[in-house]
């Protein structure tokens, strides 16, 4: 296998394994993502590797235009398939953080707490304490 097909398979790899972490991320099939996470890993590392290795040999300039031209679009998905990767672990952290603030907050009501506040972030804030743990006297004022 000459540098460049070992460099497209490494990518077509990567791009497979990319692909199905963003399903699972969007389902929110965090027992799927997890099962990607060391084989995401590793085929990030041997695809970086063959890039690097690739690149410091000059192994583009003695490629035909062609061949060029296909690898200059296998690491293009690999860049969308990445970008896509981001944004999918992005919107499922947002997700959980949310559903855990909205845990939080229904235990808090549950448990007597009431009162609710919104932060300078714009989400639910707790309120001010008081030293005896009793009724605060700021209310519903923003935290």
């Amino acid at each position: 296998m000459t540098m460049h097909e070992a460099l497209m398979a490494a990518a077509g790899e990567l791009i497979q394994t990319l692909d199905a972490e963003t399903a699972a991320l969007r389902r929110l099939d965090l027992a799927t993502v997890a099962s990607l996470t060391e084989r995401k890993a590793a085929q990030a590392t041997a695809y970086s590797d063959q890039a690097r290795t690739f690149t410091a040999t000059r192994a583009f300039e003695k490629l035909t235009a062609e061949t060029r031209a296909k690898l200059r679009m296998v690491i293009g998905r690999v860049e969308v398939a990445a970008a896509h990767n981001a944004t999918a672990l992005s919107a499922a952290g947002t997700a959980h953080r949310r559903l855990l603030d909205t845990i939080t907050q229904a235990a808090e009501r549950r448990a007597g707490r009431t009162t609710m506040a919104y932060g300078r972030n714009g989400r639910l804030a707790s309120p001010p304490k008081t030293m005896a743990g009793g009724p605060s006297l700021y209310g519903a004022q923003v935290a």
